[in-house]
């Protein structure tokens, strides 16, 4: 039967991923039935996309229902033979399964039949709902593929630039789309846009057409697209942008975007943030983000009233509180704020305060919120009380663990495995994991077979991190065969050819001058090569894309393009344009086109073209080098194959040009105006560095580099404040900044006030000075003086003879002594011990 209820039934009898991929296969290329038919349909992706989803749950299934069931047996086993005995042990918890290579194995699975069920051109005005993909399954493994990064044969249907284009489709045809599923695909859309770096204001501009749909009157909708676009903003590196939607998005501040409804967020958008948070040791966001997601359990055990919000509730006394989450937070939220407790708590002499504190928030709410501690719980704990110098107290927390009969994954250990490797004590290392093979053979230590690999790559890398070389070297040595693997050593040579870090000041460091790390540094590289070319070999494993990787980087780091150069020339893995990126990178950095063209002849004999981070490389060398004709051919070559450069080669790019001696000239002057808008747009694109080298760009092509006037004043200031809300103030920003206001001390003193009231930023005394003179120039002294006072109480710092002279100076060179006299009197006596009071 040519049918696609056969197909589907063929699809639903599948044993395996590769069958279920197989079967797509053949019923889209005619194959799998005789005669040719092909026989496709949405609903025929749709059973191969669940098919393929239940085989990968039903695998982790069975291989975390096999842990339990030996581990309850060793447990039983054990209870029956001890007298003490008397009750049957408690079911163990799930083990926690390593599931890397199934998540890819699957990723690529779902990716191969989306390549099948997706169309190679856009919707056309009359097609019909059986030629989209449109159920939320295709779209859920969209968006599972892109977050896995898997780049194959999926590239068609799975890249951001297909998902945008397939959403733009989508929302073309509303009519083809059941509502329901316009959140899938709105969401799919945020996370591809931020996968492909889009600008800020493209997640704005995808939010708002959500918004407008029809079923955005739900709140489970507006919930799912607000959280995927927060999440997207996080992955953007706009955390300022990310704290303020979840402030509107959770009512703690007035929205007319969202008619004042305050949305609950998923918890993995809540989770992202609160790790961003942390990570920047940003105190009180954190505070705040913590306080309110205490109050689910308040808000979840209260009676409710909500009067028609359901993100709201009232207590039994009457207070209402915002529920900030859609559900109950989840393992991976709860622990982001245990590693934020650990982080911001004050510490003490000792572990205690710090991880008592986590602790009693571990117990007050995670049995609040059906919640039990995994190893990643326990590991932040234990790294927590090993950072304090406690390690007693970290062995503490997991006895305690194992009295109580709980099982929990060998990843709680790792912070005491990675301590006694970093010390190079073999020793202990060989005890703790015999203690953990002990435990694991009563049932209380889960994984352990299974990671044995990755305990192995701890061991590994912590020594050699510690530099504890040969002992790493003696260590793989010893393992079982099945242990020494690609990936094992791997990591043994990726820490080895890290750079030695340096002496910290004042320690002492390891007691080696620089010429005696520089010739440690090369031995370990000498060594890093022969573990790949002679140790691996004779273990019969060959070195894969990583180890080749992972050489090739190191020494162009090193500048030894030869030896990187032989390693690609003798590499049995397959080669791809990545792996010619590290030295294109370094080429750039050294400033040197005779390594970027032999590394393009190199590609060019293997038949492989550059990718976008080789053509940004290689643009930026030929930037650097000097060469502008031929970066800005390479530049409008990037831009013909659509690869746009990223925002650091563009300010390279103009850098250069603005130093050609005909910066100004009738050929170049256009080149570099249009260069310098195509710039200043992108304003989501921008770092700190990037906006601060622009900013030079623009005050030098204004005459302010050759000290002009204040001709520059009005470009480079709307230059600025178009990036300010996004890019905050650094030292090099406000200095070019207030080059260019030199002429306008009014706008120089608004730009100053908006820097220490909203971003709190205080000039450096250097910077400080200027502005000082700026004002005093323009008569303003007791401006002048106000500003001094406010900056050396906001700053810490003491004003100087410096400061008194960019006020007095004025006065001064006008021949007023007497005033600049008493001027600086008053000064002395304003900032008493302070050095203000040297002669004039």
């Amino acid at each position: 039967m040519h049918s696609v209820a056969s197909a589907i039934a063929r699809i639903q009898a599948a044993l395996s991923l590769p069958q279920v991929v197989a079967t797509v296969r053949a019923a889209t290329n005619g194959k799998l039935f005789s005669g040719g038919t092909r026989v496709f349909s949405p609903d025929l992706a749709d059973a191969a996309l669940d098919r393929i989803t239940r085989l990968s749950r039903e695998t982790k299934l069975v291989a975390a229902a096999t842990a339990t069931a030996t581990a309850t047996a060793t447990a039983t086993a054990t209870a029956t033979a001890t007298a003490t005995a008397t009750a049957t042990p408690t079911t163990p918890e799930l083990a926690t399964a390593d599931t890397i290579g199934l998540e890819t194995e699957t990723t690529t699975a779902l990716a191969a039949v989306l390549a099948c069920a997706y169309p190679t051109g856009p919707v056309t005005p009359g097609a019909e709902r059986a030629h989209l993909v449109a159920s939320p399954a295709a779209w859920r493994a969209r968006v599972r593929v892109l977050r896995a990064k898997t780049l194959s044969e999926d590239e068609s249907a799975s890249s951001p630039e297909r998902i945008l284009a397939h959403h733009r489709d989508y929302t073309a045809h509303p009519d083809l789309v059941p509502h329901q599923h316009l959140a899938t695909v709105h969401i799919a859309a945020i996370h591809a846009a931020a996968a492909a770096q889009r600008p800020l204001s493209t997640i704005a501009d995808l939010l708002r057409a959500a918004t407008r749909e029809p079923p955005a009157v739900s709140t489970a909708y507006l919930s799912a697209v607000h959280s995927a676009a927060l999440q997207a903003r996080i992955k953007l590196k706009d955390v300022d942008g990310a704290y303020a939607m979840y402030l509107l998005a959770t009512g703690a501040t007035a929205s007319t975007l969202l008619d004042r409804r305050a949305i609950p967020l998923h918890p993995g958008a809540v989770s992202a943030l609160v790790q961003a948070v942390v990570q920047r040791h940003q105190m009180a966001r954190f505070a705040k983000v913590r306080a309110d997601v205490e109050q689910y359990s308040l808000s979840s055990s209260s009676t409710s009233d909500t009067s028609g919000d359901p993100a709201s509730d009232a207590t039994a006394n009457g207070t209402r509180t915002t529920r900030v989450l859609s559900q109950a937070p989840d393992i991976h939220l709860a622990n982001t704020i245990v590693r934020g407790i650990l982080r911001f708590t004050p510490s003490a002499d000792a572990a205690e305060p710090p991880v008592d504190t986590a602790q009693a928030w571990i117990g007050q709410y995670f049995s609040a919120w059906g919640l039990v501690p995994d190893p990643i719980t326990y590991a932040l704990l234990v790294q927590a009380a090993i950072d304090a110098g406690a390690p007693v107290r970290a062995r503490t927390i997991l006895e305690s663990v194992h009295d109580r009969g709980d099982r929990v994954g060998w990843q709680a250990y790792r912070p005491l495995l990675a301590a006694a490797a970093r010390a190079g004590d073999l020793a202990a290392v060989h005890r703790q994991l015999t203690q953990l093979r002990g435990l694991a053979d009563r049932g209380l230590v889960a994984d352990l077979d299974h990671d044995a690999p990755r305990v192995a790559d701890v061991v590994v890398g912590a020594l050699v991190a510690g530099g504890h070389v040969d002992a790493a070297a003696r260590y793989v040595a010893e393992l079982p065969t099945g242990l020494r693997s690609a990936g094992t050593f791997n990591v043994f040579l990726r820490h080895l050819v890290a750079p030695l870090a340096p002496p910290s000041r004042g320690d002492g460091g390891d007691g080696r001058t620089p010429t005696e790390r520089a010739v440690a540094m090369r031995e370990r590289m000498d060594r890093a090569l022969a573990v790949a070319q002679i140790e691996m070999p004779a273990c019969g494993i060959a070195p894969d894309a990583v180890t080749i990787g992972t050489l090739v980087t190191a020494l162009a780091a090193r500048r030894d393009y030869t030896r990187a150069m032989s390693v690609l020339d003798a590499s049995a893995a397959p080669l791809t344009p990545a792996s010619f990126n590290p030295l294109l990178l370094a080429a750039a950095r050294d400033r040197d086109p005779s390594v970027a063209r032999a590394v393009l002849t190199a590609m060019a004999a293997r038949h492989l073209e550059l990718d976008a981070v080789g053509r940004d490389a290689h643009l930026e060398c030929l930037a650097r080098a000097g060469d502008l004709a031929g970066a800005l051919q390479a530049l409008e070559a990037m831009g013909a194959a659509n690869v746009p450069p990223t925002i650091k080669t563009h300010v390279v790019v103009l850098e250069a040009l603005v130093a050609h001696p005909q910066a100004r000239s009738k050929d170049l002057a256009p080149v570099v105006h249009a260069l310098v808008d195509r710039v200043t747009v992108r304003s989501a694109a921008h770092s700190k560095t990037s906006l601060a080298a622009v900013l030079r760009v623009v005050h030098t092509l204004s005459g302010g580099g050759s000290g002009g006037g204040d001709t520059s004043l009005p470009r480079v200031v709307s230059v600025y404040l178009a990036h300010a809300d996004r890019v905050p103030v650094t030292t090099d920003i406000a200095r070019t900044v207030l080059q260019a206001t030199r002429g306008s001390p009014a706008t120089a003193r608004t730009l100053v006030t908006r820097w220490a009231e909203t971003e709190r930023f205080q000039l450096p005394p250097p910077l400080q000075t200027t502005y000082l003179e700026m004002l005093s120039r323009a008569g303003w002294i007791d401006d002048a003086v106000a500003a001094l006072a406010a900056w050396a109480a906001g700053s810490g710092h003491r004003p100087s003879f410096e400061h008194v002279r960019a006020i007095t100076g004025p006065l001064w060179r006008a021949g007023q002594h007497d005033a600049a006299n008493r001027l600086a009197r008053h000064l002395h006596a304003q900032h008493p011990g302070s050095s203000v009071d040297r002669r004039q």
